[in-house]
């Protein structure tokens, strides 16, 4: 397939203009994660005519001039339709009378994808406003000595895999009904990660007591010593943590809570955390809980204090991407 009009540019750029780097054409090929041949097409390409245009071909002409492809594009980036057919009927307004084939290959030369969008709760109108009244009165805050934390559940067998396969060749996966699973805690600062807490039960008040107790303190104090007032909690609204027992435990212990709107997981970097973890068990799936155990303790002890560091500098971006979506969910 034929390398987007931008990397082409990119390739002539970082290979043969005065202002660029210069480097060489397999360097190039690495940094773009493309062939070498490829590097070296466009550059022959370029000292022959002058610019990365394709060469006009033989053959049946193209059905659509310029502007009628920037309008399938614009109505393509509309959120009104979901198919190439429905692009199609759309774009008929603009008296461009085109198939479906036609759109896909359109929209695709210009570097766009079909897939699935990403769910994500409703907010109603007061959550956005709190939403966005919060983030504001934190804009101008530091970070430095918030202590981030949540919980996940990682499964055994909790993975689909792909597989390339013969059209017609049925590949079965084996899985079970209700696969084991482990429900994690964990926490972080910008100051490295804490300990890791993994449990099987059902969190309830009595058992975060005892993690708060086990994991939160001693990652705390080691971080900022045994003074609570030098440090914030950080934890969402899930009823174990506003529950009575764990109140005061944590009112008793001199821990302060951070408030923390409702429905606001894409504010909490430790999120990230959980996606990359996934990720990492994806390309070494294990077949029993305590497996699963040590594989999470190993990924979650090789997280750098970089890694923390980051995830906690990135706070200013996620506020301000709240307040320019108005309240809004936000992807980060």
């Amino acid at each position: 397939m034929s390398l987007y009009y931008k990397q082409r540019w990119y390739i002539v750029f970082l290979c043969e203009d005065s202002n660029g780097p210069k480097i060489s054409r397999q360097e190039c090929a690495n940094k773009l994660k493309i062939s070498k041949s490829s590097v070296s097409m466009w550059i022959k390409r370029y000292r022959e005519t002058g610019t990365v245009d394709d060469i006009p071909k033989a053959g049946r002409p193209r059905l659509t001039t310029k502007k009628q492809d920037e309008r399938i594009v614009q109505v393509a980036s509309s959120l009104e339709c979901h198919s190439a057919t429905e692009i199609a009927k759309k774009v008929t307004r603009f008296k461009v009378h085109v198939s479906p084939r036609t759109i896909t290959r359109r929209v695709t030369e210009k570097g766009m994808v079909y897939g699935s969008t990403l769910a994500k709760p409703l907010l109603s109108a007061k959550n956005r406003k709190k939403r966005l009244e919060w983030t504001k009165n934190l804009l101008a805050d530091s970070w430095d000595n918030v202590v981030f934390t949540d919980e996940a559940t990682f499964r055994i067998y909790g993975v689909k895999k792909k597989v390339w396969r013969f059209k017609n060749h049925k590949i079965i996966t084996r899985i079970v009904k209700h696969p084991a699973k482990v429900h994690v805690w964990g926490c972080f600062s910008n100051k490295g990660f804490g300990k890791l807490y993994c449990f099987k039960s059902n969190l309830n008040g009595p058992l975060l007591t005892k993690i708060y107790s086990k994991a939160l303190v001693p990652s705390a104090e080691a971080w900022f010593g045994k003074n609570t007032s030098k440090w914030t909690l950080q934890e969402d609204n899930d009823p174990k943590h506003r529950s009575k027992i764990s109140t005061a435990w944590k009112c008793s212990n001199g821990i302060t809570t951070l408030d923390w709107p409702s429905q606001s997981p894409d504010l909490n970097p430790i999120e990230n955390v959980w996606a990359f973890m996934k990720h990492k068990l994806k390309k070494n799936p294990v077949d029993s809980v305590d497996s699963l155990v040590r594989r999470l303790r190993s990924i979650w002890n090789s997280l750098s204090k970089d890694y923390a560091k980051n995830l906690v500098n990135s706070m200013p971006k996620r506020l301000e991407a709240v307040v320019l979506s108005k309240g809004d969910w936000t992807v980060y």
